[in-house]
């Protein structure tokens, strides 16, 4: 090429860059004098910052929150007939940052770290899967139902709402104002379904002010939580609170994004989706955030789900620049499956709490449902009294809607006895209006109110239930009327998507005049409205309640209509057989863009109906499958259709179009060609974990001897078990890889090992879930039994090896018996040594064999375990070299080696380099950085340590320094604020009794309580804060038996075997002593001399408290010679000799 023509590469780049730059001027009506070129074009293209800057020298690069323009006045798309204010305005008197923002401190905002930022101490081993089942990172399966749509959600609030504003539908004009690159990157991110057809109840006005003007304060306190989790139990109004509050918080300009997650649609119900499809409403409402969106699609990709949220949601919310902080609302949180990921995440955004804040709303509580987190304020939502609930009826009553009597209103007493049959139920309430509104054939409205009355008082439960009956009997009185809505209710509940009504028809066996009088009479049970010419999946149309009442059999069959969602998935799914060969005629060259509704239909979710509607099967036992009339017609479809049904699937399940596998298939291989559509589909997007799993369904009915078909469907359950913390999947993963065992044959391509290692991998992963020991012994078991298949230089002995040290770790947790570890030990190191130096697994290698080295060094002191653990983490750090991303965790786990050293040996050398890497930790921690905190808490602490061996007050005022920053970046409420506030009360201790300042002292109290008010019982630091808070109160004799009080509760909250177990014992002799001094108890002086030993034994020979121990001793053993009560005889005091053995 000559040097005169243009490379076409960077002229593609050039062009991404000019789009860019429109983009950038888009967002900003004020265009910049200079731009910079995000890191969306540097990450796509591969081009640094300092080729950029050469090629363009007049627009030099600058910081993301430079983007943020002057708020502005932008109008949402031209068909949305509204201007919004931008919630980034902000008048000049508001331009002070707000104290503690990470967002302020700072001119860069968050980017998301490629590589994940463990906790050093914490580490967790990474558990090893065979080659195939390779997943990327954030994607996650899941083994339930497809459609998981929750039942109370409010759909697109927004939309809903503020009509076209801000509506998603209005995406394409939105987007279309945006250069093409970015509209294509911007149309990537998911949307919620329109569902402005819905019809929601209307809000009672003031039935929950007092709960909003809560939420408001909360969101105006800059020091609350990041979020509040407000729960109740079904039917109480929490969807229609959560439409109010969007109201509300709009117009306060605090409305960050309203998100149900029943607006979500199937293919994006991931937690990453989610926060993507949370990330584009936030966009569509503030423009100003869409490049930091538009960056964080090229920097999260392949991310966790921690990097996700700081990407999508708080990088783009920081870098509109708001004084306040703004909200996401989360309706129906716990009806969405991936919610436990979710919310476990959640608080990796505590530092952002300033600036974003998070309301869900869910039918359990953060303690029943196992997330209670300090980050997270749990708000119960009482049910509103009879007085409110009277005035809801007599609003919906006083209205022309129902046709009374002449002359038979409802009287003030019916008002009142309904209200107390509502009992605070919205949603009873609610459906008694339907019912009164709805034109029965056979009741008139009084004659139904009367009913409804005379029903009497049940529990909740049962009150629903009765009403539900009573509502079913009255709509549909005749027997035939009720087998039919029976199948009706049982095709919508397996329905997976909506249908017109002549295709629903046509798969539901249901005729078109049957399924239009049925809807038009289940209207009175609805919460949500429909299109007259569609059908809607159950799931969308009616309450939770009334979904539960037909699913599960109530405790009275008086009142009972069961409905089977089982016997609806084998309607459809034979529906969907039949018609196969009808709708997919014998041409390979069909395009799925050019099918009909139905087809799609039959296409997409034809394996889920077969997975969730015929008989399951295992090796031996399949004979009530083959009975089946689906078998039967599976049979008789060519594998022309098959192969032609797959080719589409695959088209329309991946974002790129995927061929069908090579190679010819028999007529009777229809089970062979579903397991390889699943082994195409693997490591797809998210949204195709459960259509892989049906797949391998059907595949292991067709052909339930097949070995490698159980393997494939176990690891397939494994991943959705291991993702999602999916307890029943990994039940069906175990359960799978057993199968496989039981046929005794191994699949085609393995070893003989892998049989074994796939159900001890199952096994393992399900007692992370459950804890039952016998799946950990029997997975240590399997896992020893497939290493002996796997001799030296096989190629899967590493994983092997990996993968039952993980299980031994997880037996010596519960057991700490030592042997466990000496074999840990040994198997890492075997590990090592088949992980060459450019290995990928050969730094977490190192890593898990300096954490073992360390543990066995607390049980048995060993200085050459300490010194092989800091060789191995110098090695580790030196794959790492500066700028590597990971090489702050490197440092961390370096950092923690060298401290475990000092402790047993005292060694100067060690702290000077604990010191300096802690340092650098921080360095590659600044202001904004989510590890910040604990980076600032672990100078402090390496400080605090220097100080103690080398009495430097310089050390020590430095430590206080780093922790005033580290509690100021923690919103308070926080557990990571508790755990700062305790560092600190304890270097104010530490100073007051160094220096005898009487303001340190008030301030360690103060400090401390605080603490442990927000470290509650049974959090891993509550006895730290306990032994931090008794040590300043002995101080004052007044509060000397507090003191002593928690001091002992300290000591009974650390076993023995834990390495800080001497601190609390000595801390625990220094308070009975101060106690004996005061009070002349002699049962405190013996129990203080006894600690005081106790202390000696177990304090490393060589630690820098030594000498002060024995000087407490001393003083003790004098106190005991000098007083003239007779004690107890205790063993001699253990002398410290200079070897550094301890003389028992």
């Amino acid at each position: 090429m000559s040097s005169g023509r243009q490379n076409p590469r960077r002229r593609k780049r050039d062009r991404f860059l000019d789009c860019l730059r429109n983009l950038v001027r888009w967002c900003n009506p004020s265009p910049p004098d200079d731009i910079r070129a995000n890191a969306v074009s540097r990450f796509a293209l591969g081009v640094p910052d300092e080729e950029l800057e050469k090629a363009h020298p007049q627009r030099r690069l600058r910081p993301r929150s430079s983007l943020a323009s002057s708020p502005q006045e932008l109008s949402t798309s031209p068909n949305a007939g509204a201007t919004i204010p931008s919630i980034g305005a902000r008048s000049e008197a508001d331009s002070t940052p707000q104290a503690f923002s990470p967002c302020a401190s700072s001119n860069k905002c968050y980017k998301p770290p490629v590589h994940q930022m463990d906790r050093p101490e914490r580490r967790g081993p990474v558990i090893h899967v065979e080659d195939y089942s390779t997943h990327h990172n954030g994607n996650s399966y899941h083994n339930t139902h497809i459609n998981h749509g929750p039942t109370t959600f409010v759909g697109n609030v927004a939309k809903a709402d503020f009509g076209g504003g801000s509506g998603l539908d209005h995406a394409t004009g939105f987007s279309s104002h945006m250069p093409a690159v970015e509209a294509l990157l911007w149309d990537s991110l998911p949307k919620q379904r329109d569902v402005s057809n819905l019809e929601l109840d209307s809000y009672l006005e003031g039935s929950r002010e007092g709960v909003i003007q809560d939420i408001l304060a909360w969101m105006n306190d800059s020091n609350s939580r990041l979020a509040m989790f407000i729960y109740a139990p079904a039917g109480l109004g929490k969807s229609t609170l959560a439409r109010q509050l969007t109201l509300r918080l709009r117009e306060a300009r605090c409305l960050a994004a309203s998100v149900s997650l029943g607006g979500v649609p199937a293919d994006a119900r991931g937690p990453e989706s989610v926060i993507k499809l949370i990330s584009r409403e936030i966009g569509e409402k503030h423009r100003s955030a869409i490049p930091a969106i538009l960056e964080a699609i090229a920097l999260c990709k392949g991310g966790t789900l921690e990097e996700h949220l700081k990407g999508y949601l708080s990088g783009p919310v920081c870098s509109l620049d708001l004084p306040h902080p703004i909200a996401v609302i989360l309706d129906a949180t716990d009806e969405w499956e991936y919610y436990p990921r979710f919310i476990k995440a959640l608080p990796s955004l505590s530092s952002w709490s300033s600036s974003l804040k998070f309301i869900l709303l869910g039918r359990l509580g953060p303690r029943e449902g196992g997330f209670e987190d300090d980050s997270i304020l749990p708000y119960p939502l009482q049910p509103v009294s009879n007085a409110t609930m009277e005035c809801y009826f007599r609003y919906h009553f006083n209205g022309n809607s129902i046709q009374w009597d002449i002359g038979l209103q409802p009287s003030p007493e019916q008002i009142t006895q309904l209200a107390e049959l509502a009992n605070g139920l919205f949603i009873w309430a609610a459906i008694v209006c339907s019912l009164l509104r709805k034109k029965l054939s056979f009741f008139t409205p009084n004659q139904t109110l009367t009913s409804v009355l005379d029903s009497g008082r049940l529990g909740q439960n049962g009150r629903l239930a009765r009403l539900y009956h009573q509502a079913i009997m009255w709509l549909f009185p005749e027997p035939n009327e009720q087998d039919l809505v029976r199948i009706f209710l049982q095709a919508t509940l397996a329905l997976q998507e909506p249908l017109p009504l002549d295709d629903f028809s046509s798969l539901s066996n249901l005729h078109i005049p049957a399924v239009r009088a049925i809807q038009r009479a289940l209207t009175a049970l609805q919460v949500r409205r429909q299109d007259d010419h569609m059908v809607h999946p159950a799931s969308t149309l009616f309450h939770m309640s009334v979904l539960d009442y037909l699913k599960t059999p109530p405790t009275s069959p008086a009142f009972s209509f069961h409905v089977s969602l089982f016997e609806g998935h084998s309607q459809l799914a034979e529906s969907c057989l039949g018609k196969l060969p009808q709708l997919l005629p014998h041409s390979k060259n069909i395009d799925w863009a050019n099918l009909t509704t139905k087809q799609k239909y039959v296409v997409l979710h034809l394996a889920t109906h077969i997975r969730y509607g015929t008989p399951s099967v295992k090796p031996g036992s399949s004979t009530q499958w083959r009975s089946t009339r689906h078998h039967k017609i599976i049979r008789g479809i060519d594998i022309v259709q098959w192969q032609i049904w797959g080719s589409l699937l695959l088209c329309s399940a991946t974002v790129i179009p995927t061929s069908m596998p090579e190679g010819g298939y028999a007529k009777s291989e229809a089970g062979r060609l579903m397991y390889d559509i699943a082994e195409t589909l693997k490591g797809g997007d998210v949204a195709v974990g459960p259509l892989r799993i049906s797949c391998l369904e059907v595949a292991v009915r067709l052909q339930p001897e097949d070995a490698g078909m159980w393997d494939g469907l176990g690891w397939a359950y494994w991943e959705a078990a291991e993702h999602g913390k999916d307890v029943v999947a990994a039940e069906r993963a175990v359960l799978s890889h057993q199968n496989v065992l039981d046929i005794g044959a191994v699949p085609s391509g393995f070893d003989a090992g892998h049989v074994l290692f796939s159900l001890a991998t199952s096994l393992q992963t399900r007692f992370g879930l459950i804890g039952n020991a016998e799946d950990l012994d029997r997975s240590i078991r399997l896992h020893r039994a497939a290493l002996t298949q796997r001799p030296p230089g096989h190629e899967h002995r590493a994983r092997s090896l990996n993968n039952l040290a993980i299980s031994l770790q997880s037996h010596w947790e519960r057991t700490r018996f030592t042997g466990n570890l000496d074999e840990v030990i040994d198997l890492q190191r075997e590990a090592l040594t088949l992980c060459p130096p450019d290995d990928t697994l050969r730094a977490s290698t190192l890593w898990n064999l300096a954490t073992f080295l360390r543990y066995r060094s607390l049980g048995i002191p060993s200085s050459d375990d300490l010194d092989e653990s800091v060789i191995l983490c110098q090695e580790a750090l030196d794959l790492f070299p500066p700028p590597h991303a990971d090489r702050r965790i490197a440092l961390t786990h370096l950092a923690t080696s060298l401290d475990a050293r000092f402790q047993a040996t005292a060694s100067h050398e060690d702290l000077g380099k604990h010191v300096r890497i802690c340092q650098e930790v921080l360095e590659l921690s600044p202001p904004g950085h989510a590890e910040r905190p604990s980076a600032l808490r672990r100078l402090a602490t390496s400080l605090h340590s220097r100080f103690e061996t080398l009495s430097s007050i310089t050390d020590l005022e430095g430590g206080i320094a780093l922790l005033r920053e580290a509690v100021k970046l923690c919103p308070a409420g926080n557990a990571t604020r508790g755990i700062s506030l305790n560092n600190l009360a304890w270097s104010y201790i530490v100073r007051y009794e160094a220096l005898g300042v009487v303001s340190d002292l008030e301030t360690s109290i103060s400090l401390g309580r605080e603490s442990l008010r927000l470290l509650h019982n049974g959090h891993s630091e509550w006895y730290l804060a306990l032994g931090t808070l008794s040590r300043a109160l002995h101080h004052k004799p007044e509060y000397l038996e507090e003191a002593v009080k928690l001091s002992r509760e300290a000591v009974e909250l650390v076993p023995p075997h834990n390495p800080r177990h001497w601190e609390s014992v000595m801390n625990l002799s220094i308070i009975l002593h101060r106690y004996w001094q005061s009070s002349g108890a002699v049962k405190e002086l013996e129990e203080a001399l006894s600690s005081c030993k106790e202390t000696l034994e177990r304090c490393p020979p060589n630690h820098s408290k030594v000498p002060k121990i024995l000087a407490l001793h001393a003083e003790l053993v004098e106190a005991q010679s000098s007083s003239p009560v007779q004690f107890s005889e205790s063993p001699p005091c253990p002398s410290h000799q200079s070897d550094g053995v301890v003389d028992i």
